[in-house]
């Protein structure tokens, strides 16, 4: 982002950026609930932080010593701040006015990476996803433990920023992204071929990227190709969620519309999990839109929005308990699936 716009929008990518990412990276969400006093301690800190250094950007950029003060600041106020979204804004601006301008990005890459396998892996309740981020996090990890037994090598279909990464490799699993582009192990090219030997892995998988392909044959023959004999595929995809195109968005399924798609094109669906019932993601959805609204607030925005978060998490969260089986199980927001190939 900051190649393409250079350094004269900076107040703007700042205020941007800790209005986008304090709600979702805000340390609260792993305070106990009852502490309400830290809570709100800890949004008016966050709150404070950001306008300060806001501030403290534009006074930098006016000054014309922006290079040297802007680096150092950024760097005292990066360790005061670790582990928070403050620190992934400020990585940006400081790298950026580093000499080093290409291993400053590529650092500055890392450790937003970093903070959005983080939040896939661990969600705070004030995500507005927290619900079902953290649901299929636990199903994957469950999933992972079991397949370590079989399974000694895996291919990430669509990986992105490989948020479930550390779950294979904890368990001795050697892990290998593909993806579009070359930011990844194995490359994928346009036409939807995987630049990969074939048979060349135990376990393929793919999470949240069946809705975005636009041709599912190509996809999952190049999955079943990419399997040695006996091999397995785990794969999640949405049952209902709202349009999120990256950089397309295709369709949703239903879970017997989903087994068909997969049997149909000779994989045999072994096991199904269905994660956060109808209860529970009519509110989430709610919650996205309100939301998306209050971090356009200046000020208390972001505050606001973490606060509604906690509330309405802790109702969907109660909502799915109370929801029947047989409700969520064909009217989930996301499926998990595990299959293997016959070719019939």
């Amino acid at each position: 982002m900051l190649r393409e716009r250079g350094l004269f929008d900076l107040e703007d990518l700042v205020v941007q950026h800790v209005h986008a990412e304090i709600p979702s990276r805000c340390p609260i969400g792993r305070f106990p609930f009852a502490n309400v006093t830290g809570l709100m301690k800890n949004i008016g800190q966050q709150l404070v932080n950001a306008g300060a250094f806001a501030g403290f950007v534009r006074a930098c950029w006016h000054s014309g010593r922006r290079h040297n003060l802007l680096t150092n600041k950024c760097k005292r106020l990066r360790h005061a701040t670790k582990g928070t979204a403050m620190e992934i804004a400020m990585t940006k601006i400081a790298d950026a006015a580093g000499p080093d301008r290409r291993s400053a990005i590529d650092a500055r890459g890392q450790q937003v990476d970093g903070a959005i396998q983080r939040r896939r892996r661990r969600p705070g309740i004030v995500d507005a996803d927290w619900l079902v981020l953290r649901e299929l996090s636990r199903a994957i990890d469950t999933h992972a433990a079991r397949l370590a037994k079989m399974c000694r090598r895996v291919i990430d279909l669509g990986c992105g920023e490989q948020p479930y990464r550390a779950y294979f490799e904890q368990r001795g699993i050697a892990y290998r992204g593909a993806d579009l582009g070359d930011g990844s192990e194995i490359a994928i090219t346009p036409d939807g071929r995987v630049l990969a030997e074939t048979a060349s892995a135990d376990l393929v998988t793919s999470f949240q990227v069946l809705e975005h392909v636009r041709d599912l044959d190509t996809y999952l023959s190049e999955a079943a190709r990419l399997l040695a004999p006996g091999g397995k595929l785990l794969l999640s995809t949405h049952g209902t969620w709202l349009y999120h195109p990256h950089p397309e968005d295709h369709r949703r399924w239903t879970r017997e519309g989903l087994i068909n798609e997969l049997q149909s094109r000779g994989w045999k669906v072994e096991s199904w999990q269905a994660i956060c019932g109808p209860l529970a993601w009519t509110t989430i959805v709610r919650l996205t839109g309100y939301c998306y609204v209050l971090r356009r607030v200046p000020v208390v925005g972001a505050g606001l929005a973490g606060m509604l978060a906690l509330v309405m998490n802790l109702r969907a969260a109660l909502e799915d308990g109370i929801t029947p089986p047989a409700i969520r199980d064909d009217n989930a927001c996301v499926y998990l699936v595990q299959a293997h190939f016959t070719g019939e």
